[in-house]
């Protein structure tokens, strides 16, 4: 069979594949489709979640028989897929019970019962413990009403089978069933036999036990939903529990036991969940429609476009619209109805498999994965025009946090198109200006959208709301809090830095528009009106009734270069003083020497690594001179200080995690400012204890214990060695040992023993006993047998 290509030129990027993007897979659809066909089993069931997919083979004959085959994503090749049909041909033989699972890591399972459905679950609670949130579960649904649950192991790469449970409690035929996430955080597993539509509430308790599995199955009570019409069509999706009749559709809310209903012009004949939002499409003879839910009520919105036929397989992926006929697959744009592409298929019948992530079709002998272009590259295609911006932007408004700067990208182009040409003063009121103010993170890159004389008001009055909630969140004025809809947002250093400039902005063009709107006709003012005017604006909505911020040591110190700046932060004479006006500047209301750090550092103290070229620019080295000065008058808040700072500087994030700005890390730039403590005038016990914490930051454990065993700090040191990592604790312990065993007038007997009781498990009883045997006797320690004596006995008593 060969594969199918796109029929458009310009959808080039589409086409369809029988290959996952997946580096290994425990077991090969390819491969298993035309085995299990050649042995009379057919396709019947697909279901998709990240990573794993679950197939579910048919042979209808005196005796149905239903496998159950998971395809996992894996690091590497484990199983070949000849010893997986095996395990398949010994499933098939033993037909004596009417479930069988084979005993290994994956799932393959047979049923001699039909299989209704088959779902990947994951915690949907937010208060559901870390483990819990992080497990995926199949459950298997069968038309007899019990359910197999298996558990996947993110460590193993394996699938744990569980338990089974029934949840229908007669004995008739399920026709319909499905999962969803329901409200309090649980599963809920629904059913429909013909008559009234029931589910149950599931959750997984996890209760760590040596004599069973941890994980414990918990069904619910019985719930009836009260439903006289026969259902056409039931799914769960992340909003909650889809079911359709003939004249209504109804969303069981996952956030309360509440059913929104509406109701329906036509009886839809098609049906489709869409994979990101979780709504549902309905295709009928004369309307298409999207269901979602929108402020606690059910929202029916009129897509702008209708299917020529309803003899087809829909599908929503994304921000399309997929619908399969007997040998085309077209793939229409969901908000505008316009047509993306079509797909030539092999053969007819093809049913859609799809999850967030992927799509792709399916018949009973045949599996493909749709290729699908990035949302960011479908947007570039969409053209230039300001047309095609704003459907750009549609196209990716949906998409969450993932993308919000292409979002910010497409709205500031659409805004600015929409002030330049149009002159539209209402830029407030679009959706564009919404997801702006949402996503930027400077108020004043809102000013660049103006070009003409007289900018609209509302977008003044909004550009004065969000400076309004930044000082009222800086200064802790809650009262303004209730007019803003994410007083945080814009809460941030570089604001609040610039704050005042765009504050003046804002005041000179309330003063500019009270002065155009009273001199409309007379060009020049007397004496008694100007001051008239000037009293009227001193009652205006005036910002400064709210405190400025002092952030702008950058003026203050603009006279001075940074050898000056140094120079005044190693003077012993002045040195304090200016460490109190750089604290008052920029640590303002930062109470780093607490244990939890309260307020943010100014973003003057996020610089970079100076080289020595800088000094012939205005760049002051302010990281580095507060360090240097908290070595000097400060010791015990050095510390701090370097931790406050390493916790706010900003990040870069890549693909491989993240990481700082600096190359160094800001605990080794302060060491490479700070004077070494052989050159130290009056060294004092905080200087060597700041030193040694600085060296800590830096991961130098071993550095720190030198030094602090060099100073005769040996309960610093203690401290150093219980909070190292493990693998620098042996070092660290042997360090200990000698300094406590030689030098036993600083350290006490009971400190040794204490510290021979902390010994490392890496560590053996008999290392250490050598260890004081080789002291003892060579003559390096005065300490005698009797005193050791405690020390041995507990050793002894060890078993490693």
């Amino acid at each position: 069979m060969t594969e199918p290509r796109s029929s458009d030129g310009k959808g080039a990027t589409w086409s369809l594949t029988k290959e996952m993007v997946w580096p290994c897979s425990r077991g090969c659809i390819t491969s298993l489709l035309p085995s299990l066909n050649a042995k009379g089993f057919d396709l019947v069931l697909v279901t998709a979640t990240s990573g794993h997919v679950a197939l579910c083979f048919r042979q209808e004959n005196e005796n149905t028989i239903d496998l159950v085959v998971v395809v996992d994503a894996v690091p590497e090749q484990k199983f070949d897929q000849p010893f997986q049909l095996d395990i398949i041909g010994e499933l098939r033989k033993d037909t004596t019970e009417n479930f069988l699972a084979a005993n290994v890591d994956m799932i393959l399972c047979r049923h001699s019962v039909e299989i209704k459905h088959i779902a990947f679950l994951k915690e949907a609670s937010v208060k559901a413990s870390k483990q819990s949130a992080q497990t995926l579960r199949c459950v298997v649904v069968r038309s007899d009403g019990s359910a197999y649950v298996w558990e996947w192991s993110a460590e193993k790469f394996a699938w744990t089978y569980l338990n089974f449970f029934s949840f229908a409690e007669n004995s008739s035929r399920i026709l319909l069933s499905t999962t969803f996430p329901s409200f309090g955080g649980h599963h809920g597993l629904a059913w429909w036999s013909g008559n009234a539509l029931s589910y149950r509430h599931v959750a997984f308790e996890i209760a760590p036990s040596l004599a069973k599995h941890p994980t414990h199955i918990v069904v619910g009570n019985l719930v009836t939903i009260s439903n006289s019409d026969p259902i056409l069509f039931m799914c769960g999706s992340k909003l909650g529990l889809w079911f359709v009749t003939e004249k209504l559709v109804s969303l069981q809310n996952e956030k309360s036991p509440s059913t929104l209903t509406a109701l329906n012009s036509s009886t839809p004949q098609k049906f489709c969940i869409h994979d990101l939002t979780g709504a549902l499409i309905t295709a009928s003879s004369t309307e298409l429609c999207l269901f979602s839910k929108h402020q606690g009520h059910l929202h029916k919105k009129l897509l702008p476009y209708n299917l020529r036929q309803i003899d087809v397989e829909i599908a929503g992926h994304r921000q399309f619209l997929l619908v399969a006929s007997k040998h085309e697959c077209t793939i229409f744009d969901i908000h505008s109805g316009g047509l993306v592409t079509k797909l030539t298929l092999p053969i007819a019948s093809y049913r859609f498999w799809s999850n967030s992530s992927a799509t792709g079709i399916w018949a009973n002998q045949s599996f493909y994965r749709l290729k699908v272009p990035s949302a960011v590259h479908y947007a570039e295609d969409l053209g230039n025009t300001s047309l095609s911006q704003k459907k750009a932007y549609q196209h990716l408004k949906n998409y969450g946090s993932s993308l919000k700067f292409q979002q910010a990208v497409y709205a500031y182009s659409r805004l600015r198109a929409l002030v330049e040409t149009s002159g539209d003063r209402n830029v407030q009121s679009s959706d564009e200006w919404r997801s702006l103010e949402q996503i930027i993170e400077n108020p004043g890159l809102l000013l660049s959208l103006l070009t003409d004389d007289k900018p609209p008001q509302t977008f003044v009055q909004g550009l004065e709301n969000q400076l309004a909630s930044i000082q009222a969140r800086y200064h802790a004025i809650l009262s303004i809090q209730n007019e803003v809809s994410q007083p945080l947002c814009h809460t941030t250093p570089l604001n609040l830095d610039t704050f005042d400039y765009i504050h003046r902005w804002v005041q000179l063009n309330e003063k500019r528009s009270k002065v155009l709107s009273c001199t409309k006709i007379t060009p020049r003012l007397s004496k008694n009106v100007s001051c008239s005017i000037e009293g009227n604006l001193s009652n205006l909505n005036d910002m400064s009734q709210y405190l400025s911020t002092p952030l702008a040591v950058s003026r203050k110190l603009h006279s001075l270069s940074p050898l000056q700046l140094m120079s005044w932060a190693c003077s012993s004479q002045f040195g304090q003083s200016l460490l109190s006006q750089l604290e008052l500047y920029l640590l303002e209301n930062v109470k780093f020497r607490e244990s939890s750090t309260l307020g943010v550092p100014s973003h003057l103290l996020f610089h970079e690594e100076r080289s020595l070229s800088d000094f012939r620019m205005q760049k002051h080295l302010y990281f580095e001179c507060m360090a240097r000065m908290y070595c000097q008058h400060e010791p015990k808040a050095l510390a701090p200080f370097i931790a406050c700072i390493t916790q706010h500087c900003p990040r870069l994030f890549s693909l491989q995690g993240y990481h700082h700005i600096p190359k160094r890390t800001h605990s080794e730039r302060a060491l490479l400012a700070l004077t070494p403590l052989a050159l130290v005038d009056n060294l004092s016990a905080d200087n060597v204890d700041a030193y040694a914490k600085i060296l800590c930051q830096s991961d130098a454990h071993i550095e720190a214990a030198t030094i602090l065993l060099r100073y005769n700090h040996f309960e610093s040191c203690v401290t150093v060695f219980k909070a190292a990592p493990n693998d620098v604790k042996p070092i660290l312990y042997w360090k200990l040992l000698d300094y406590s065993v030689v030098n036993p007038d600083t350290v006490p007997i009971g400190s040794l023993f204490e510290l021979i009781k902390q010994k490392p498990s890496i560590i053996a009883s008999t290392q250490v006993l050598q260890a004081l045997k080789h002291y003892l006797k060579e003559g390096r320690s005065s300490l005698t047998m009797g005193q050791l004596r405690p020390s041995l006995v507990w050793l002894l008593k060890q078993k490693n």
